[in-house]
């Protein structure tokens, strides 16, 4: 083989093939797919952050519920109490007689 017909068929190929285009876009071909990691990687991130919020979201709903549950607990717990020192005071120690302790109208 002759030094001719090896540069002719190397030419041939990179002509035909689009290896010249290749060589003059590769620049703009790099910074594409680096857009496109940069976009794919955005969108990563973002599904990430609402991932993230809507836990948050869901758990400060439940903490406000439980701070509602918690009061309405406190309110009956309060009520329980106050009747059973209203009844301790109103307690018989003797009872069906004239002198009943403490004295409750009789």
């Amino acid at each position: 083989m002759d030094w001719n017909v090896i540069i002719a068929a190397a030419a041939s190929a990179l002509l035909s093939g689009g290896g010249i285009a290749g060589f003059i876009n590769w620049r703009e071909n790099k910074r594409a797919k680096q857009l496109q990691n940069e976009t794919t990687a955005s969108q990563q991130w973002r599904e990430l952050y609402e991932k993230a919020e809507s836990k948050c979201d869901a758990k400060d709903k439940k903490i406000e519920a439980l701070y509602k549950e918690n009061g309405y607990l406190r309110d009956n717990n309060n009520d329980l109490t106050t009747q059973n020192a209203v009844l301790k005071i109103h307690k018989c120690e003797i009872k069906g007689c004239e002198k009943r302790q403490p004295p409750r109208g009789y």
